[in-house]
């Protein structure tokens, strides 16, 4: 987890990319994927509230944003979460050692 000097120093960062986009966008151009994800990071992080409000987007979209990649990881870790594995065991006819409840002994033959 980044410290609160690294995390400003990320929001400010991402703020320089989207004031960058917005002097040079083309209209109604979206923001860049990239500019989202490291968006959705810094709100998972520091809060959805103040990082939208630091970095001027939307606040409701941030949080789906946000929601939808919490779901897709959570999918995915629970696509593996368990695995079922079905072993087949063979039956092995040999000399076998046989213990007795005393404790001695005994030498057979399974079959």
């Amino acid at each position: 987890m980044p410290t609160t000097e690294g995390l400003k120093e990320k929001l400010e960062e991402v703020r320089c990319q989207i004031d960058f986009w917005r002097k040079t966008r083309i209209s109604l151009q979206h923001v860049l994927k990239p500019t989202w994800e490291a968006a959705v990071e810094l709100a998972r992080i520091g809060g959805i509230n103040p990082v939208a409000a630091v970095l001027g987007l939307n606040y409701y979209r941030l949080k789906r944003k946000v929601e939808v990649s919490q779901s897709a990881v959570a999918e995915t870790s629970k696509a593996v979460s368990f695995v079922e594995l079905q072993v087949k065991t063979r039956q092995w006819h040999v000399s076998a050692v046989r213990r007795t409840f005393s404790g001695s002994r005994s030498v057979g033959s399974a079959r």
